[in-house]
């Protein structure tokens, strides 16, 4: 299980970003920083995640918690089960070399989506359109990245992969 993080609002951004503006030598205004965003439209669903590993199952999940059809999150695990295993191996590993090859070591593959559409959120625009699954991160999970020195545990690390990796999936 993989948490999916917090995500914050516009509004934490440019406070932060006022937090850390500089003040300039010859005047007392403050120099905000120039910052680049990437805006992305709300699909009003639910968070849902499929997870891989090599010589595992895959498992389903919700924002913090594992799914199963007999526990499930708006459907979410009893819908994409039946076919899980061929969408990893004919709709994504043939096409993302980056999610193959960490998948090949042993690496987590956690792809995060927002489970939307049908009956799952009333009174928003995709309400009643076909339920779909529409991938917003895959995140890479490395279990094996050496020890600390100091007490010899294993520390694993992870990243999110750049959407140019992946974005040629087809849900």
């Amino acid at each position: 299980m993989i948490s999916y993080p917090a995500t914050e609002q516009f509004l934490q951004a440019i406070t932060a970003a006022d937090r850390y503006a500089t003040v300039s030598s010859n005047s007392d205004v403050k120099g905000q920083p120039i910052m680049n965003f990437i805006g992305t439209v709300k699909l009003h669903g639910t968070n849902a995640a499929i997870g891989y590993q090599k010589d595992a199952h895959p498992w389903c999940q919700s924002r913090n918690r594992v799914i199963t059809p007999n526990n499930d999150n708006a459907g979410f695990a009893k819908y994409i089960y039946p076919f899980a295993n061929n969408f990893f191996f004919a709709d994504i590993l043939p096409h993302c070399p980056t999610i193959r090859y960490h998948y090949e070591n042993g690496d987590k593959i956690v792809i995060f989506g927002e489970w939307c559409g049908g009956t799952i959120q009333k009174n928003v625009a995709i309400y009643g359109l076909p339920t779909m699954f529409v991938i917003f991160k895959i995140q890479i999970v490395n279990q094996y990245t050496g020890t600390d020195a100091d007490n010899q545990e294993q520390h694993a690390t992870s990243y999110w992969l750049h959407p140019q990796e992946w974005s040629n999936i087809k849900c």
